[in-house]
């Protein structure tokens, strides 16, 4: 395929901008390294598992096994399959979270 001089100039600039536009886009997957397990717990979990409001408190659900944990992330009577929504390795973090407190 050939291109005028012009589509040429036009084709590469907009290639440049993209490419530019691309190395200042912060990159997912470290943004969502970055925050930490108490973060995740508190923004995504918080919200019910106070002692404010009615799922159990992190004093209650630290008294769980890491297999109680995992089983009560996979089937929460709420929030459905919490795994669809969190990899592996962040649900890991989550249980090491909660065992620490």
């Amino acid at each position: 395929m050939r291109f005028h001089k012009s589509q040429r100039k036009l084709i590469t600039t907009l290639i440049s901008l993209c490419a530019l536009l691309g190395a200042c886009a912060p990159d997912d997957a470290q943004e969502k390294a970055a925050v930490t397990p108490e973060d995740m717990f508190t923004e995504s979990c918080g919200a019910c598992h106070s002692v404010e409001n009615n799922g159990p408190t992190v004093a209650e659900l630290r008294v769980l096994s890491s297999e109680e944990l995992r089983a009560g992330i996979r089937d929460h009577p709420t929030a459905g399959d919490i795994s669809d929504r969190l990899t592996a390795a962040r649900i890991d973090e989550l249980i090491k979270y909660l065992e620490r407190q």
